[in-house]
């Protein structure tokens, strides 16, 4: 079941304003996935835990706005929820995964409750767990989901500007940051900027880029004099708006967070990385069905299960074979409907021993662009090697 994107005919020449009609469902498929190279510790309810070095998140969530004074209370309910988990150690990896199993099951089952300033900045983030804490670990593992899951509703954190002269000149965030906030159930503390830049229009939708820094650190270790240790925060993403309708029709971004030069130990500089992106949809699929991965597949590590290989058949790099990257011009049929920034699929091919490929195969969630992705590459030559082999590449479907 493809799942469309709702273009609106209309361009947008003032500043646009996030609107929430009472009792209108807005709906968004959501995908992200969190690194945390020095490895951050899950916790079941009961007596498990394991450190995990990234977890991916993917949902589709079902959001409704509600005024309460000047603001907006949002509640979002889950119409899908599943993640997945690389471990730190490799020992842990069934302990993991039994963690994760219980936390998709808890967070299925709860919802989530957004406080939004009319500009659109998230004031509050709040989990409605579907059960009740009933020791004080149950109440830690909930909030740690609260932090997970705010890492991946931190996209509808975009205020806009009322300003005409800042929409055309750009304006910064101020306040608060949903996307500059650490993984951390203490809190986060530190300094930060957000710029915001409207760049154009797209098929009636209006462009919003956004650049950012911050120095952060969990609680109020602001100095690294206390011990704390300072992260330097970068992000970057464009966002899609729907000016006609008042809503964010896609979001993507990648953040990424390194100790700074006081705060490293033996040159481990990374702490963080996330990336993700948002879609605004106007149908789920049936229930039970997963969700295509489509729609966030900008995100560079957001990659599906690879496409077996024949027996006998080596997978080669492709940057082995001296090749450019493959940019096809114009989306396919599948994609038009879209109408997103350019997208990436991932494909493996298997090679004949002359160059010429023999099986084109999209990876797992992004079969919608599978067709045309092996029409696209018919014909192609590769390097011939005198026996067959498989190679992995992206494939670049750009606007015409």
């Amino acid at each position: 079941m493809l799942i469309t994107l709702v273009l609106a005919a209309h361009a947008a020449s003032a500043p646009p304003v996030w609107k929430w009609p009472a009792g209108e469902v807005q709906r968004f498929h959501i995908e992200t996935e969190i690194g945390t190279p020095r490895g951050m510790r899950y916790l079941a309810a009961n007596n498990l835990d394991a450190r995990a070095g990234a977890v991916k998140l993917t949902l589709d969530t079902a959001c409704t706005g509600r005024a309460e004074g000047k603001t907006q209370i949002v509640k979002c309910e889950f119409a899908y929820f599943d993640m997945a988990g690389k471990t730190w150690v490799a020992d842990e990896a069934g302990k993991l995964d039994a963690i994760l199993d219980e936390w998709a099951a808890d967070i299925r089952a709860s919802a989530i409750e957004m406080e939004i300033a009319p500009d659109g900045r998230v004031k509050t983030f709040d989990l409605k767990a579907a059960k009740e804490q009933s020791n004080r670990r149950e109440g830690f593992v909930m909030e740690q989901q609260r932090v997970l899951l705010q890492r991946a509703f931190a996209a509808f954190d975009l205020p806009l500007t009322t300003d005409a002269k800042d929409w055309i000149r750009g304006w910064d965030q101020k306040t608060s940051s949903a996307l500059m906030q650490l993984q951390t159930i203490g809190g986060t503390a530190g300094a930060f900027e957000i710029k915001h830049k409207h760049t154009g229009e797209r098929d009636g939708l209006t462009v919003i880029e956004s650049t950012g820094r911050a120095t952060l650190s969990a609680g109020a270790a602001v100095d690294a004099s206390t011990g704390g240790r300072l992260v330097d925060v970068r992000v970057a993403g464009e966002s899609l708006f729907d000016s006609a309708r008042g809503m964010l029709m896609w979001r993507d971004y990648t953040i990424d967070g390194r100790l700074t030069v006081s705060a490293q130990e033996a040159g481990r500089g990374q702490e963080l990385f996330q990336m993700g992106a948002i879609q605004w949809v106007d149908t789920f699929p049936a229930p039970g069905e997963a969700p295509l991965s489509v729609a966030a597949s900008r995100a560079p590590r957001l990659d599906g299960k690879a496409p077996p290989i024949p027996d006998g058949v080596a997978l080669v790099p492709f940057a082995d074979l001296g090749m450019q990257p493959l940019y096809v011009q114009g989306f396919p049929d599948a994609a038009k409907p879209l109408g997103l920034p350019p997208v990436k699929v991932k494909a493996r091919v298997v090679v004949s021993a002359d160059g010429l490929p023999t099986s084109i195969a999209a990876y797992e969630g992004f079969e919608a662009l599978g067709a045309a992705t092996q029409a696209a590459l018919e014909g192609a030559r590769f390097p011939a090697k005198g026996s067959p082999y498989a190679v992995d590449l992206d494939v670049e479907w750009r606007p015409e």
